[in-house]
């Protein structure tokens, strides 16, 4: 039963991966990519903003591609934090 609870949550973060993993070829790791895991690392979290157009949402994917890549489980939140907690 759990499963069947869990799996859009499973299926949805699956899918938004494979979003981010088409356009990576083209992804250059910047300045702001390596201060965004610096600060993910010293604190646990990071909040990333900026104007429209500077690639914020581009960034965000990488970041959670990276830690795929580590070993990490991702669980894409759209709506609600307790979307997490049924996983």
């Amino acid at each position: 039963m759990s499963h069947i609870i869990k799996k859009p949550i499973f299926e949805r973060s699956l899918y938004s991966i494979k979003e981010a993993l088409a356009p990576t070829q083209k992804y250059v790791v910047t300045s702001n990519h390596d201060k965004a895991i610096e600060k993910l690392e010293a604190l646990g979290a990071v909040i990333l903003s900026g104007e429209l157009g500077v690639r914020i949402t581009t960034l965000a994917e990488h970041i959670c591609l990276q830690y795929v890549n580590g070993g990490y489980e991702f669980i894409k939140i759209e709506h609600d934090i307790n979307e997490a907690e049924k996983t």
